[in-house]
């Protein structure tokens, strides 16, 4: 699997986990890591399950860092609160600066530009500005 659609994937976790109790999470990426599976059924299933595997560890470190990356996000989205924003859009902004800030593997241009990339797949019309805009900001 390409590291982008790892990417999307992650953003597709975190999203859905928006819409769940805390107590329902476990079991949604139990769904989840099932669906990708079935996604991949052409792919090695040693390959496959270490690739779910580096997603989950990095969902699990999201949301464990959720408060941290949250406080980032917000104080370089001037006028913006985390609330106010589409879920799509924070649930991309949070991966992009969870790899900003935690990800010694990936430079932050291509942090950004991959977020960008999926909000333009995912987001609405002015999702990848809005999504390039705080994270120029983050990365000052």
């Amino acid at each position: 699997m390409y590291r982008r659609e790892m990417r999307e994937h992650l953003v597709k976790m975190l999203y859905c986990s928006t819409y769940y109790e805390e107590s329902d999470i476990d079991e949604q990426v139990e769904f989840y890591k099932d669906r990708i599976r079935r996604m991949h059924l052409e792919e090695p299933e040693d390959t496959i399950a270490k690739d779910i595997d580096e997603i989950c560890t990095k969902f699990r470190d999201i949301r464990a860092k959720l408060e941290e990356i949250d406080k980032i996000i917000e104080e370089s989205s001037e006028g913006w609160k985390i609330k106010r924003m589409a879920k799509i859009d924070l649930s991309i902004l949070r991966v992009a600066v969870y790899e900003i800030h935690n990800a010694d593997d990936v430079p932050y241009k291509v942090a950004i530009n991959e977020a960008v990339e999926i909000a333009k797949i995912y987001g609405g019309d002015n999702s990848f500005g809005f999504v390039n805009g705080i994270l120029a900001k983050v990365v000052k």
